[in-house]
């Protein structure tokens, strides 16, 4: 869904804002339907409700990373930490439960606080300490990192609780749970972002932070905020990675930190902020899924793969720019 800001716009500004119809989404879309129609010719399998399903339950790791990495994009910020947050909270989970004997719900529980406190470790230094968010979030991506594995000493915990798996692996009716699970997380982020003063307000922030600190929008608060909703969703993804491997450690969820990113730019998400929206990210990640998915599927290697990512995420930072660009001349 197109942005919509509370701090007045300038007045040469409101034309081309009224005149765009199509969302920052509608890309991702297009880009899933024209690569799934691609893939089911050439891998027969794609198609098929199961595998379909599968892909979902796979990219809902990083899915529900995406949709925090959303607020914090939209607020022109980015984390850079949201892999090493997951894997942190999916390693508390595992201490917690399995080396000290707390239930499955209290460990998860505990779990999402602490990716909080990560959270507001990182919008405070942002928002209040004025530190530049890259760095910021590349220091926490190995601090975070490396918490989780002296929490472990290295090695992997199994055995997790049964709600945790089940979290993972369980299903309603055909359905697996974690894609329930984060179509209504979605749903609620999209809620959020689109209905609520402190969604529009992030919006107003990332379109223009000097304008709407004279509108008088709390700016570093809702930074702040924007934070912690994206550790604590990322805490979310990592507790669900631990629960599909059913092994709890630091070096899960290695280089996520690119796919979350790249989904939520393929699915329109401004670098620059101001604009973007949770459901964008969430086709982002289909998209991301699905030609992960029908890779697998044709055999071709993982080195490939790689190559194949790297570049989806250059074309899709570059389309970002270039539409950035665009919207200075006026277009």
């Amino acid at each position: 869904m197109a942005s919509t800001e509370v701090v007045p716009e300038a007045e040469d500004d409101v034309p081309s804002r009224r005149q765009r119809t199509v969302p920052e989404w509608m890309g991702a879309v297009v880009g899933t339907l024209v690569i799934g129609a691609i893939l089911t010719v050439l891998a027969p399998n794609f198609m098929s409700t199961r595998n379909l399903l599968n892909v979902l339950a796979q990219v809902s790791v990083f899915g529900f990373m995406a949709a925090g990495q959303t607020f914090v994009m939209i607020a022109r910020g980015i984390d850079l930490s949201v892999a090493a947050t997951g894997a942190l909270a999916g390693t508390v989970v595992g201490v917690l439960s399995i080396e000290h004997g707390f239930s499955g719900g209290t460990s998860v529980l505990i779990a999402i606080l602490v990716a909080m406190f990560v959270g507001l470790v990182h919008g405070v230094l942002v928002a209040y300490g004025r530190l530049p968010a890259f760095i910021v979030t590349l220091g926490g991506l190995s601090v975070w990192r490396g918490a989780a594995l002296e929490l472990t000493g290295g090695i992997n915990n199994t055995g997790l609780p049964d709600l945790v798996t089940w979290l993972a692996r369980g299903q309603i009716g055909p359905v697996p749970v974690p894609v329930l699970l984060m179509i209504v997380v979605f749903a609620a982020c999209g809620f959020v972002l689109t209905r609520t003063r402190w969604g529009m307000n992030l919006y107003a922030i990332g379109g223009d932070e000097e304008a709407a600190v004279r509108a008088g929008v709390p700016v570093k608060r809702y930074t702040t905020f924007a934070y912690m909703a994206c550790s604590s969703l990322s805490a979310i993804g990592g507790i669900i990675l631990v629960g599909r491997l059913d092994s709890a450690g630091g070096s899960v969820a290695a280089g996520y930190e690119l796919n979350v990113i790249a989904a939520v730019v393929i699915g329109g998400t401004s670098l620059f902020g101001g604009v973007g929206s949770v459901w964008g990210a969430f086709f982002g990640a289909f998209l991301m899924g699905i030609i992960q998915n029908g890779m697998n599927l044709m055999g071709i290697s993982s080195f490939i793969q790689m190559m194949v990512l790297g570049s989806i995420i250059v074309l899709a930072i570059g389309a970002d720019v270039m539409r950035k660009r665009y919207a200075k001349q006026g277009g």
